[in-house]
């Protein structure tokens, strides 16, 4: 699926649920949870400890083409720039 049709796809699904969580398998359960309950899509934030490992997994392992379109990244205020990994 490529970037457009990713967006097109979200805005068609029309929210972004987002897992922060103390753990990555919290996380994995909650992103799991997010997906059965219909929604393909989920945000993992970058405060969830292994979050890329989390991310990796999730799409490696995932039916739903939104998640398996994996991408990351953070904010760097101090820097005024994106860090990213996809």
């Amino acid at each position: 699926m490529d970037k457009q049709k990713v967006r097109d796809r979200i805005m068609e699904i029309g929210i972004v649920p987002v897992v922060r969580a103390s753990s990555p398998g919290e996380a994995r359960i909650a992103a799991t949870a997010v997906c059965q309950g219909g929604i393909p899509i989920v945000e993992i934030t970058m405060t969830v400890p292994g979050a890329l490992d989390v991310i990796r997994e999730l799409a490696k392992n995932s039916a739903s083409d939104v998640l398996r379109r994996r991408r990351a990244g953070a904010w760097m205020p101090e820097r005024n720039s994106w860090l990213a990994r996809g």
